[in-house]
């Protein structure tokens, strides 16, 4: 197993989430996201907000009125992790042993300053796509709470100006995904640790 570094981008509901899913559980990857530190705020000062499901408007108010403070507070949070774990792969006796791959996901990117230092990092930008009839379905399915003002918002408009190196189109089933998850593993891509 090579060390991989994959940076996941998409619209809401599009599949990230899965993609991330079926690497952690199928090739070894670790996953991260931005929205954990909104997720930590959200679950110490507004927890009854979580009791109808995620809360995309809290993530995306939450989210933005931060990065007016400092436009890379996500994504220094997400490093900071990122770099915690690398550590603890190397300093654990076991994985010296076994040689274990550094192989990270980073599962919900969504801005352009965000795509441009994961590439700056090494992380392989790949944008997860699915046909919009699909993406409600699924916020229907999922009982989130969302509505028209949340797939115009900002955090989903900016998903468009990021250039991937990679685009997959999840419009199947799950199969379908994951044939196309290893073959992207398959592709030999690596990061330069």
């Amino acid at each position: 197993m090579k060390s991989m570094k994959i940076a996941l981008f998409g619209k809401m509901r599009s599949g990230k989430d899965t993609v991330a899913k079926i690497l952690v559980e199928e090739h070894g990857f670790k996953g991260f996201a931005f929205a954990q530190g909104i997720g930590e705020i959200i679950v110490k000062y507004f927890p009854t907000a979580l009791a109808y499901g995620k809360p995309r408007n809290h993530y995306q108010h939450i989210g933005q009125s931060l990065r007016e403070l400092d436009e890379d507070v996500w994504i220094n949070y997400l490093f900071k992790r990122v770099l915690h774990h690398k550590m603890d792969l190397k300093l654990n006796v076991e994985n010296k042993n076994k040689n274990i791959p550094f192989r990270v996901v980073v599962t919900d990117g969504r801005q352009v300053n965000e795509a441009d230092r994961l590439r700056k990092e090494g992380y392989l930008i790949v944008k997860v796509e699915a046909p919009i009839e699909e993406r409600l379905k699924r916020m229907k399915e999922s009982g989130e709470d969302f509505n028209e003002k949340s797939l115009n918002h900002e955090t989903e408009e900016q998903v468009e100006l990021v250039r991937p190196d990679i685009t997959i189109i999840n419009d199947g089933t799950i199969e379908d995904l994951k044939r196309k998850v290893k073959a992207l593993i398959d592709s030999g891509v690596v990061c330069d640790e």
